[in-house]
């Protein structure tokens, strides 16, 4: 029999193009929702969370894609999805993390404490999510696993058609309504428009082939075809009408004033102000988080400083002139006091304004000059400009870099006075509690800055958290008693509040600075920040030679980002930056810190690579509930996988005809001989190639009886290709019509392709496979000699 006599499993109309389409329609899909995904993360699809959560899902889809194409076995193509997206979504995310892309412990504990640090955003599920490392990890993982879920539904068109191809868009479309339900929007309606064209092409071009590829007759494939295609248009178009009904609601309610999507990227009639973030810095993070404030160039690393709180009344409020200068009231000018004598380096930077209204620009701190079109000027209060900022406004700046940090530190100017910074010691009565707590914590320390390092690094040894939610406090109490002592979660306010209070009442002038961190930074070297960077830090005057200094013991930064290295964070003394010709970013040196501080953080290992994330508290042993958590998760998504793969294959075996199950029969004994290094070349009828096969096998015995050990592996591999002599000849009479087949015959068919490819699989007998394929193809072998 030739080959053209052999039934064929690939409709002629249903060429390999086809499938490739169908499989480029399924991978836009997957795309759709991991962009869904990145909706629901600060910065959207432009922003940090889009490129791991993208690639992921691509690689979700393709690689068990390309495995399904190459025939391996469902749970095999399952298990090594799985592994892909964990991959992929650990170098998107902590690529440094790793050793030459292989995970270590450090990988470990880093992926640790990202996740913990998440938990916050995820137990408030406050939109949009801070794009922190642990979010980020977390929708790309989410966003692979449905795409392998996808790919695993869907099959491979050109070598095993889906059932219902509709089915492997549901985990897309799941991902859409919830992006859509969680935050409504007009990009809601563009991915659900999106999902539905992708969809439709990947039903169109996978459903034809199904019911020609189980040989049905035309009409039982139009039914099939037209089955599949509802489905899938019943689910888009419920998501579609979901996505619609939630962008209309969003849409009403914003033009009734009734507010608007939490994660819209634009803003208002009235734009976020100046004194809104001096006076309610979490409600502007919570109302206009993903609202561009104001974008910028700068050589160095920075904070936006756009204010001062000096004044400590239960909570701290700005002085009078920082009051007059955001209320639009004059303010005097004159030197400002307490910047750096030590550093005569300085840097310029360019800022064009967003959706900011402030009479106060956000500069970086220790600014000597601004340059505002109608005039500005520096002074205590800030960057004082004659009006309020507004759109596309664009302005310079020139600020001192800051200096080394060091006990050592001496400088021949004369610092400020006592008198001066009388206003910076200020403290009314607070409770006893606090200040023996502040003595406790820095009772090694010997210096000013030891004594500030001493705090920062415990706000950030792990026993604090960063939430935009504080626990409900108990009525009576005192609130920095109760935040020290028993909640230890809140806001940069709370520990920049905190830090302050107790800091004055070691004798360190102190204050509060609010504006923003440093931003998200596009390749380009243009900075965005928006409503989710705003912040609050504190400053600690250490003499004339340093002047104020920025300390972080925020555990994390709201935004995400790492601190520049201008704040003094856990990781000790920082040095001086430099400016290179270029104007390139900053090299940054950091020595050990100085034995005087108290340092109990650990810093951030060198060479972790958290480009994205935030900066990092001493990593915590959670155990390992989060990766059982995790493996869990994985084990229950390929458990069904499992399920979902032997239920189809027991519905298509119910389905099937006699003659296709011995087809397949043949075809998976014949896939075993392939492996074995036998296969059956083109020109060659399968009964001809097993006859030629068994031939030689038998004509080698006799040399196979003298060697130890191949006289069983012999007749194993003699028995093996008799059932394949049987296979293909029980085959070529159900072809031509010469024989009827009967259930025996099909299940004892099935039984000897499961034995010959169990056979093929041994070591002994592969080898002697081999021996027969090296004696040559022809009508007279080659005998051993």
């Amino acid at each position: 029999m030739t080959k053209s006599s052999v039934p064929r499993t690939r409709a002629i109309s249903n060429p390999a193009w086809r499938a490739l389409a169908a499989d480029g329609a399924l991978l836009a899909s997957a795309l759709v929702g991991g962009a869904a995904l990145c909706r629901m993360v600060a910065g959207g699809l432009g922003g940090a969370a889009s490129g791991p959560v993208l690639v992921t899902a691509a690689a979700g889809c393709v690689i068990p894609g390309v495995l399904l194409w190459r025939q391996v076995r469902a749970p095999v193509v399952a298990a090594v999805g799985a592994l892909t997206v964990a991959l992929v979504a650990m170098w998107s995310t902590v690529p440094a993390a790793t050793r030459d892309g292989v995970p270590t412990a450090t990988t470990s504990r880093i992926l640790r404490a990202d996740l913990r640090a998440s938990r916050a955003d995820l137990s408030t599920f406050r939109l949009p999510l801070h794009a922190s490392p642990g979010i980020v990890v977390l929708g790309a993982l989410l966003a692979g696993m449905a795409a392998v879920a996808a790919r695993m539904i869907f099959g491979a068109p050109a070598t095993r058609p889906p059932r219902s191809p509709a089915a492997a868009l549901v985990p897309s479309a799941a991902l859409v309504t919830w992006s859509t339900v969680a935050d409504p929007g007009t990009s809601s309606a563009i991915l659900a428009a999106a999902l539905i064209g992708t969809g439709s092409a990947a039903v169109t071009l996978a459903a034809p082939a199904a019911g020609a590829e189980q040989g049905l007759p035309g009409r039982a494939r139009v039914r099939r075809h037209r089955l599949g295609s509802g489905v899938v248009v019943s689910v888009l178009a419920m998501t579609v009408a979901v996505a619609v009904g939630a962008t209309t609601g969003a849409q009403s309610r914003a033009s009734t004033g009734s507010g608007g999507s939490g994660g819209s990227t634009t803003t208002g009639a009235v734009p976020p102000t100046g004194l809104a973030l001096a006076s309610d810095l979490l409600g502007l993070e919570r109302k206009d988080p993903s609202v561009v404030l104001f974008w910028a160039r700068s050589p160095v690393p920075t904070y936006w400083q756009v204010g001062v709180l000096t004044q400590w009344q239960g909570r701290w409020l700005p002085d009078q002139a920082t009051t007059d200068a955001l209320n639009g009231a004059s303010v005097p000018g004159g030197a400002v006091r307490g910047l750096p004598t030590s550093s005569k380096r300085t840097f310029d930077v360019t800022v064009t304004v967003g959706h900011l209204s402030s009479r106060l620009l956000p500069v970086p701190p220790a600014t000597t000059i601004v340059d505002v079109p109608g005039g500005g000027t520096v002074t205590q209060a800030g960057a004082v400009t004659s009006r309020a900022s507004t759109l596309d406004e664009r302005y310079q700046a020139t600020a001192i870099v800051a200096p080394a940090v060091s006990t050592a530190a001496t400088s021949s100017a004369p610092g400020l006075s006592a008198a001066q910074l009388a206003p910076d010691l200020a403290l009314p009565a607070i409770s006893p509690t606090v200040t023996a707590l502040a003595r406790q914590v820095t009772s090694v320390a010997t210096s000013p800055l030891g004594r500030a390092e001493a705090l920062v690094d415990w706000f950030r040894s792990g026993a604090f958290r960063y939430t935009l939610t504080p626990p409900t406090l108990s009525p009576g109490s005192d609130p920095l008693v109760m935040f020290l002592t028993t909640a230890r979660a809140g806001t940069c306010e709370a520990f920049a509040g905190a830090f302050a209070v107790m800091a004055r009442s070691l004798g360190l002038p102190t204050r509060v600075a609010v504006g923003f961190t440093g931003g998200r930074t596009a390749p380009g070297g243009t900075t965005t920040v928006r409503g989710a960077d705003a912040h609050e830090w504190p400053e600690v005057y250490l003499g004339a030679a340093s002047g104020w200094v920025s300390f972080e013991p925020t555990p994390q930064l709201p935004s995400g980002e790492l601190s520049p290295p201008s704040v003094v964070g856990p990781t000790g003394v920082q040095l001086p930056t430099t400016i290179p010709p270029s104007g390139g970013p900053v090299p940054i040196t950091v020595p050990p810190a100085p034995s005087t501080s108290t340092s109990s953080a650990v810093s951030t290992p060198p060479g972790t690579g958290l480009g994205f994330g935030a900066s990092r508290t001493t990593p915590v042993s959670a155990g390992a509930g989060t990766w059982l958590l995790v493996a869990g998760g994985v084990l229950v998504v390929l458990a069904m996988v499992v399920l979902v793969a032997a239920r189809r294959r027991r519905l298509r075996l119910r389905s099937a005809t006699n003659l296709e199950r011995a087809l397949w029969a043949y075809r998976r004994a014949e896939r075993g001989l392939a492996r074995a290094g036998m296969a059956r070349p083109a020109w060659r009828s399968p009964p001809a190639h097993a006859r030629e096969l068994l031939a030689r096998a038998q004509r080698a015995q006799e040399a196979w009886d003298h060697e130890p050990g191949s006289s069983a592996a012999g007749d194993e591999l003699r028995a093996a290709l008799r059932d394949v002599l049987g296979l293909a000849e029980l085959l070529e009479g159900a072809s031509y019509g010469a024989t009827t087949l009967t259930r025996e015959e099909i299940v004892r068919a099935e039984h000897s392709a499961r034995r010959v490819r169990r056979t093929l699989r041994r070591r002994p007998v592969r080898a002697l496979a081999n021996e027969v394929v090296a004696a040559g193809v022809g009508p007279e072998p080659a005998r051993r000699a």
